[in-house]
């Protein structure tokens, strides 16, 4: 098991209710705006790549995140603070507790679980490099998505 608490033993109901979580999460209000805010923090990065099984790390004053380290260190940086400074409050988060992770990022834990499988697991022997450019166009794809559903959904 990995970031994303999935694990392999689950019924197809559980399964069908979990994924149902999912889409409502991404696709709502609040799961739209932080695509957006991902996407814009992805574009931002100094060094376009994603790492894999924490949210931020920072090596000879290079810090580097995974998608959701990436909204993380945007807000950190527009506040104020130094890359530094920003990376080492990241890294007191525990990156396995995605409630911790949901709650810190103002999203749904499903969709906080999901961006966490898709950036750890969804590749399978990608680079970095790999990652990042995957990830961008997922997030691309799930706002032209949401978008699209927004605009066909009747005005209340």
């Amino acid at each position: 098991m990995g970031r994303s608490g999935y694990v392999e033993r689950c019924n197809d109901w559980e399964w069908i209710c979990w994924r149902g979580a999912v889409r409502a999460a991404m696709r709502g209000k609040r799961g739209l705006a932080f695509l957006r805010e991902l996407e814009s923090a992805l574009v931002a990065l100094p060094r376009q790549r994603l790492i894999q099984g924490e949210l931020c790390s920072e090596e000879n004053g290079n810090v580097d995140v995974c998608a959701i380290g990436s909204v993380l260190l945007a807000r950190r940086l527009k506040a104020g603070e130094s890359p530094s400074a920003a990376a080492k409050a990241i890294r007191v988060l525990d990156p396995y507790d995605a409630g911790v992770i949901a709650d810190e990022a103002g999203i749904a834990r499903a969709m906080a679980c999901e961006l966490a499988e898709l950036n750890d697991e969804g590749g399978g022997g990608e680079t970095d490099e790999q990652r990042y450019e995957r990830i961008l166009r997922y997030v691309r794809a799930e706002i032209d998505v949401a978008s699209q559903k927004a605009k066909e959904e009747p005005k209340k």
